[in-house]
């Protein structure tokens, strides 16, 4: 039995935020109606703000014509919204699921026929499984997303919950520096260590997905592996700005400048992206943000698929200061301070459980950073005291995108 959707104001939304787009021009004939936007209440989750986002279509249409990243882009148009009461680029009306402004919830929508400069139509006969769009959303800490879903004939668009967790609102997903992103190893003595993955891509093919399952018989299942290209790591690159900002992933206008990588010196590059080249310490004031590109189907993505900054050698550390706790009912209460957080993605609370043998997390989830532009901030949490399993001492575990540091210990 199907689920019931009528009167779903996602559902609904498809059809009010498509038809509110100016056509003005718009490269789909006719006036046609194509977006590329949450359908099902989906949103992404955890993007700081602001973000960036860009989609493009990769493959043959219907018609025999073949759109490339090059030929089929939103070039520059901002997709994302995150603002539930706003507008989004082509004034229409963002989803309500956007929230509010820097609560790192977001959504996508935009229409192929809708207003704005931009070239290409994916799919001008609105066939199923035509013209695949690829979608790129890079935070401004350079965590990001990468999604790729075909057409759905059901629901007239290229719905990016196709890819999400068949739960109804469509289940969000997270920006995150795995998968898509780039991960250091070591920066020392100017040679920075790292490992540049194969993207892997949120699909409607993931398990678990409404693209897989057709959302237990509401709609059709659209999983096509058939028109998935192949997808393989790129380049590397590098953009000196003033740190804790969000620079622009797109590579055409980012200013980013190549990083060649030695195939000499880095022989596992190719086979595994692993790499070690040299990277001198940005002046003081400004980061080092290297970020890495990708290729679908043999061409390069319009955009990096994630960045991460190296602090200037000056730059105040994000390590966890002036670390206290307190035991109270059922509670523990932590307190700490730090200086600097550039480069931070967040704070796990560890123990030396079981008499000191084992050293465990006790934090159900990653404690998000608070500093501004990578400024300092305080910090108070709460922890059931049963996650302690029996430990007294604690550390503050700083998580940064080139490794982690860790604090004093704290008794309670």
């Amino acid at each position: 039995m199907k689920r019931a959707l009528i009167g779903s104001t996602a559902l609904v939304g498809v059809f009010v935020i498509a038809v509110a787009m100016s056509p003005v021009f718009a490269t789909c004939p006719g006036g046609l109606i194509e977006p590329i936007a949450h359908s099902l209440g989906g949103w992404f989750a955890n993007c700081k703000e602001p973000v960036r986002s860009c989609a493009y279509a990769i493959g043959t249409s219907a018609a025999g014509d073949t759109c490339t990243a090059a030929t089929c882009n939103t070039n520059g148009i901002q997709i994302a919204c995150v603002d539930g009461a706003a507008l989004n680029s082509q004034s229409g009306p963002c989803q309500p699921e956007a929230g509010a402004p820097n609560d790192g919830n977001v959504t996508i929508s935009f229409d192929w026929g809708g207003g704005g400069t931009f070239p290409g139509c994916p799919n001008p006969n609105s066939q199923p499984n035509v013209g695949r769009n690829y979608l790129q959303v890079v935070a401004a800490n350079g965590a990001s997303l990468f999604v790729t879903i075909p057409y759905s004939f059901d629901l007239g668009a290229y719905a990016v919950d196709m890819a999400q967790p068949d739960t109804f609102p469509a289940g969000p997903i997270s920006c995150s520096f795995g998968g898509a992103g780039l991960s250091f190893r070591s920066y020392t003595g100017g040679t920075l260590c790292g490992n540049l993955p194969v993207p892997q891509p949120h699909s409607e093919c993931d398990p678990g997905t409404w693209g897989a399952t057709g959302g237990g018989g509401t709609f059709a299942p659209i999983c096509d592996h058939s028109t998935q290209a192949a997808l393989a790591r790129g380049k590397l690159y590098r953009k000196d700005v003033a740190c804790g900002s969000a620079p622009d992933p797109v590579l055409s206008t980012g200013g980013w400048t190549n990083l060649a990588v030695d195939p000499v010196a880095n022989p596992a590059f190719a086979s595994q992206g692993d790499f070690c080249i040299p990277v001198p310490a940005p002046a003081v004031g400004n980061c080092a943000f290297i970020g890495g590109s990708a290729t679908i189907g043999g061409s390069e993505t319009l955009a990096l698929t994630g960045n991460l900054q190296l602090p200037d050698p000056t730059a105040p550390s994000a390590r966890a200061l002036d670390v206290s706790a307190k035991a109270g009912g059922n509670n523990v209460t932590i307190s700490f301070r730090t200086a600097g957080e550039l480069g931070l993605v967040g704070f796990n609370v560890l123990t030396d459980a079981q008499g000191g043998k084992n050293r465990i997390k006790v934090n159900a989830s990653l404690i998000a950073p608070k500093g501004v532009q990578g400024g300092g901030a305080s910090y108070e949490v709460s922890v059931p005291k049963g996650s302690f399993k029996g430990g007294k001492v604690l550390y503050i575990e700083s998580v940064l995108t080139t490794g982690t540091l860790l604090s004093d210990p704290a008794s309670f």
